[in-house]
């Protein structure tokens, strides 16, 4: 029996009328015309043509060439032919574009011919037909994965999942949530990926229940993302304390006598649940499997441990594992660590110096940094800490131990000043560059001890000793003289960095940093200048960049109409947005607040608010404006809130707090959030120490209100381009109360 035969078998009559078209045309000789009257007998009557008492329409007609068509495919796709059978279903849905099978079958031609763009747009016409298709829903999806198009990937995937022709207790429904929480758990989104994978741990633990056949329940199992200790993590990542727990312990018991990373997990289970009986000898057993996931197996034991009471013994118990897994370099700092704790100084001195003759490491250095900085060892703990620095990169995390030892070292006056003489005593017969990094690190620290002339001092010496990090040194000195506002020294260090020519390729990032510190330094022009040179480096000279800082300039001079055109030019440039253009707006929102027009202010941060709800600086800033004006104050409070809530310790939102509740005639409560502002930042805003006097003398506090304005009328008289209008309104305040305060 050939293939179109065994065709017909199964589908029936439909395919033979379906495959005649194609067969005439290949094989069946001419047809003779038949004649116009048939005579099969003498005797009987006439035999002629029937005619239709209801003729078809044309869409009839239609639909039944259409139906013969889609047959004429299906037999050249069974055939192998799939371009034949292309062609076949092409012209079914050109003759019937409402079957929802003929763009399946579309689809399924065209995936054999490669041609993934029109299978999928076949595949979407047919879902967009029969919108409960799971399957294809789920065919559609793995094919854009291939093409990694994740999002919509998940979209598809999402659909088939909620298919009310869905079992959802079938394999199919178990494969889809798996589908969707691979995706989920990869981009991050635990708590969908533990819905989805609860599911599927179900279904593992009780198949029956999901009807799952051999077949299936083998996928499952054999595939990394769907064992019992994945999905045990996914879960734990979720916080999912009970369904983590049945995966782990199910992961643990398969493995038997083979501890693995599910022992570790488990543990931390077991010892979040209270149960550290339980946690010990899960840990046990994957410490002393020599199983390896940094520090946090030790770390964990130890925490076990200290909760059962047996403190005492965590010594003890690393050194035994230890003395076992002497190439575990995790192991034995974590050991070294806990003798520091233990001020065993010597035995972690000799890990670190032991792990030091096996290779350098910068983990090593840093370990006996703390060390001497434990015992206040200035020389050591240097010549360390510029070992570590040297070798930085060698090793993940290093940062935190810098911070940790940075800031531990800024916070000891006398253990810094030590240093410092340290390092004075090893370059007093001349600088080299092993000095480099002793300098560098010690001018970081003295930039953040506000002793700037010290930091100038060291970085220069640092330049001295390396040359070749003069991108690193030259630029760490500007910040810091930036930040102690020594805007013109900062200028001239950039000058010197434009000039050096290892930082050619750095100019354009030079002259952005330059125009800004000239801004402060209340040097527009000099600024301006300095960005017309950046826009000889790039080939964009409307680069957003290059447009927001000529608008910022302006807008921190306080020309206004500059600063409204330029931020205006920018937007209108670069209409697509991004954060450049989010900031250029609600710096233009402030631009025509200070010419005047609030009501347009007011507009375009109403106008964020709507596409951008939660953001805190759009619900600060349009809730101060209200405020400020007295109204809407209730709507005001409630924005100023959120965005206190989401930057806790930014001063211009305790400011705005402050204030709305200082409208709202609630002067404690405003009271409490002014002078958090203040003493978070003694240098605050001349308009927050203002805001605090008005609310002091509410409170009938005259004498603490005076000290406010007079802080407030100081650091307006001080600002770069002081603002007339609230030193005049400061002075009438003084000058008001100043009886009152006597």
């Amino acid at each position: 029996m050939n293939k179109v035969s065994i065709r017909v078998t199964l589908a029936g009559s439909l395919v033979v009328a379906a495959a005649l078209p194609s067969m005439a045309q290949e094989k069946a000789p001419p047809a003779k015309p038949l004649p116009k009257v048939i005579i099969e007998q003498i005797a009987d009557d006439e035999a002629t043509p029937l005619e239709s008492v209801k003729p078809r329409t044309v869409d009839e007609q239609k639909k039944i060439d259409a139906r013969a068509w889609y047959g004429t495919g299906e037999v050249h796709l069974q055939r192998e032919e799939y371009n034949k059978a292309l062609q076949a279903f092409e012209k079914a849905r050109d003759l019937d574009s409402s079957n929802a099978q003929v763009y399946r079958s579309i689809m399924e031609a065209a995936l054999h011919l490669g041609n993934t763009s029109k299978a999928l747009d076949s595949a979407r016409k047919a879902v967009e037909l029969d919108p409960d298709d799971f399957e294809l829903l789920r065919q559609i999806a793995v094919e854009m994965i291939k093409d990694r198009k994740v999002a919509e990937a998940l979209s598809y995937l999402e659909k088939a999942r909620n298919s009310p022709k869905l079992d959802k207790k079938s394999g199919f429904y178990v494969l889809i949530n798996r589908d969707c929480g691979a995706i989920y758990n990869a981009i991050g989104e635990f708590e969908k990926a533990a819905d989805c994978f609860e599911v599927v741990l179900a279904a593992l633990l009780n198949p029956s229940a999901f009807g799952l056949d051999a077949q299936t329940r083998q996928e499952l199992q054999r595939q990394r993302t769907t064992s019992f200790e994945e999905i045990g993590q996914i879960l734990l990542k979720a916080k999912r304390i009970e369904p983590a727990t049945q995966a782990l312990e199910r992961a643990v018991s398969e493995r038997k006598n083979k501890p693995s990373a599910a022992n570790f997990l488990l543990a931390q289970l077991y010892h979040e649940k209270g149960q550290d009986d339980k946690a010990l000898e899960q840990i046990n057993l994957f410490v002393e499997a020599q199983l390896r996931r940094g520090k946090a197996p030790y770390q964990l034991l130890a925490a076990i441990l200290t909760k059962l009471g047996k403190d005492q013994n965590i010594v003890t118990r690393l050194e035994e594992l230890a003395a076992a897994d002497a190439r575990n370099k995790d192991l034995q700092f974590f050991l070294a660590e806990t003798y520091v704790s233990k001020m065993k100084y010597d035995d972690a001195e000799k890990i670190y110096k032991k792990a030091l003759e096996d290779s350098v490491s910068s983990e090593a250095y840093m370990g006996l940094a703390g060390v001497y900085r434990k015992q206040n060892k200035a020389k050591e703990l240097l010549e360390n800490l510029s070992r570590a620095l040297e070798r930085a990169g060698d090793a993940e995390g290093i940062a935190q131990q810098f911070e940790t030892e940075l800031k531990a070292i800024s916070e000891d006056k006398k253990l810094f000043e030590a240093l410092v003489e340290a390092h004075k005593a090893a370059v007093k017969d001349g600088v080299r560059k092993e000095h480099y990094a002793g300098a560098f690190l010690l001018a970081g620290i003295a930039a953040d001890a506000e002793q700037i002339d010290l930091a100038v001092e060291l970085f220069d010496t640092a330049l001295k000793a390396n040359p070749a990090q003069a991108k690193r040194v030259l630029l760490g000195k500007a910040e810091a003289q930036a930040g102690a506002k020594r805007y013109a020294d900062a200028s001239a260090t950039y000058k010197q960095a434009l000039q050096n020519p290892l930082l050619v390729g750095e100019k354009p990032d030079i002259y952005l940093r330059q125009s800004r510190v000239l801004a402060f330094a209340g040097k527009p022009e000099e600024a301006l200048e300095a960005v017309n040179e950046l826009k000889k480096l790039i080939p964009d000279p409307n680069h957003q960049l290059v447009l927001f800082q000529i608008a910022w300039i302006h807008y921190y001079a306080h020309h206004w109409d500059e600063a409204r055109k330029g931020f205006e030019d920018l937007i209108q440039k670069h209409p697509d947005g991004g954060e450049i253009v989010h900031r250029s707006r609600v710096s233009l929102s402030n631009v025509y607040v200070q010419l005047g027009d609030t009501k347009k202010g007011e507009e375009i941060l109403e106008k964020f608010l709507v596409d951008t709800p939660d953001d805190p600086g759009v619900n600060n800033d349009l809730g101060y404006l209200y405020a400020d004006q007295g109204k809407n104050l209730e709507k005001a409070k409630e924005m100023i809130e959120k965005a206190v809530k989401a930057e806790p310790k930014n001063t211009a939102y305790l400011d705005s707090l402050g204030w709305v509740l200082f409208k709202l005639g609630k002067h404690d409560e405003a009271l409490k959030w002014l002078q958090q502002a203040t003493q978070q930042d003694r240098e605050a805003d001349s308009t927050i120490w203002d805001h605090l006097g008005d609310v002091q003398l509410q409170l009938k506090q005259v004498g603490p209100a005076r000290e406010s304005w007079e802080r407030a009328l100081k650091g307006a008289k001080g600002d770069t381009y002081p603002d007339e209008k609230l030193i005049k309104k400061i002075e009438e305040k003084l000058q008001l109360h100043k009886v009152e305060a006597k």
